[in-house]
């Protein structure tokens, strides 16, 4: 049962994240405003959508979220007698409470489909006007490529001379039959013979397409990301690891990253950095 809840929830994860690239394609939704954002390169706007797409996806990931129930005492013969352990249970017995919140919930369901009318239209909430969060978002990003437009440079040409450009030099000065037989040897070590060989043909192939040379540059871009989330993100998971209340902290902006549009990011990364490499490692 938790393998099968755990299954559920990141395909609803998945399928949420999903929404802009079907507003790409003309679905509509809360991906519409970010896509269309993105395209104006209007941050504020593609925002707004996106925290509304993060708060379905953290309102869904907690109800369905896999947990144990409180665990109950069984005793099996041991060596020395009788021995008590635990035994988790998957499935929690549903309490009254929660049957009646249930019998409720879809009580109202009923009559609202039965009985409908104007109170029904959710077009603009009850106060009248919406949060408007574009003007300030945007006054941010604005703020920050003028204000902190030196110490972002900066920023960037490190990742770039110290990252990108070594790691690009580095994969570039490897000929690529030597990749391939490397490749080969280290995939025979590590996972076996045939594996190790079908490793190898992958690479080859990447070289038999004409796309080792775009493989390169991606390889650069793609080790400097992962050297850099490593920096980040190793000290903030043994911090959350060893302090209830930093995981406790940390867990919503986890759901934020792990839900917020892909494409949200890519509208101050070139606003702050302009295209190109630095962006995309951003």
């Amino acid at each position: 049962a938790p393998s099968i809840r755990a299954g559920l929830n990141q395909t609803i994860m998945f399928a949420i994240a999903m929404a802009t690239l079907a507003a790409m394609i003309g679905a509509a939704g809360l991906g519409s405003p970010v896509w269309s954002g993105l395209t104006r390169l209007e941050f504020g706007d593609a925002l707004e959508g996106g925290i509304a797409l993060v708060l379905v996806a953290i309102l869904m990931d907690r109800a369905t979220t896999p947990r144990r129930g409180p665990g109950k005492r069984s005793r099996t013969p041991g060596p020395g007698g009788p021995q008590e352990h635990r035994v988790g249970r998957c499935l929690r017995k549903p309490s009254p409470a929660g049957m009646t919140t249930l019998a409720g919930f879809l009580a109202v369901v009923a009559v609202s489909q039965i009985f409908q009318g104007p109170w029904q239209n959710f077009a603009d909430p009850p106060w009248g006007t919406p949060l408007q969060l574009r003007e300030p978002v945007d006054d941010v990003v604005v703020w920050m490529t003028t204000t902190l437009g030196p110490g972002l440079d900066a920023v960037g040409g490190t990742i770039q001379q110290f990252g990108l450009n070594r790691l690009g030099a580095f994969f570039a000065s490897i000929p690529w039959p030597v990749v391939v037989l490397c490749v080969t040897a280290l995939g025979m070590l590590v996972v076996g013979r045939i594996k190790g060989v079908v490793v190898g043909l992958a690479v080859m192939g990447i070289g038999c397409l004409g796309m080792w040379g775009s493989t390169v540059q991606t390889l650069g871009v793609v080790t400097t990301s992962i050297l850099l989330s490593m920096v980040i993100g190793l000290p903030l998971g043994i911090l959350m690891s060893a302090n209830n209340a930093a995981a406790a902290v940390l867990r919503p902006v986890l759901d934020v990253m792990q839900t917020l549009p892909v494409f949200l990011f890519v509208i101050p990364a070139i606003m702050i950095f302009g295209t190109g490499e630095v962006a995309a490692v951003l």
